[in-house]
């Protein structure tokens, strides 16, 4: 399901069958050039978490600077000012 919004932004709704959500609120934002908006975040201060070996779709991530590149996709993740967890995610194809 996608919605329309600001200056041509969408929002989707997507089910990835199988998978168990993480136990924390957590959003997602697809980018483009992710290394570059990483950067620009960082310099007005964004923080963010340490990549870690993990998962994407089976696929085991290796972290480039504050990106994990799990091949089919890269993903940078931050906490906003509540503790919510945001993801950066963009598809590589």
């Amino acid at each position: 399901m996608v919605f329309g919004a600001a200056d041509g932004s969408r929002i989707a709704l997507s089910e990835m069958p199988d998978r168990i959500p993480p136990p924390y609120p957590v959003i997602s934002f697809m980018v483009t050039g992710i290394e570059e908006v990483v950067e620009a975040l960082k310099s007005r201060d964004a923080t963010f978490q340490p990549p870690a070996p993990a998962s994407f779709a089976g696929a085991q991530g290796t972290a480039v600077g504050d990106v994990m590149d799990f091949g089919q996709a890269k993903s940078a993740f931050l906490k906003d000012t509540e503790g919510n967890l945001i993801a950066l995610n963009k598809f590589v194809g």
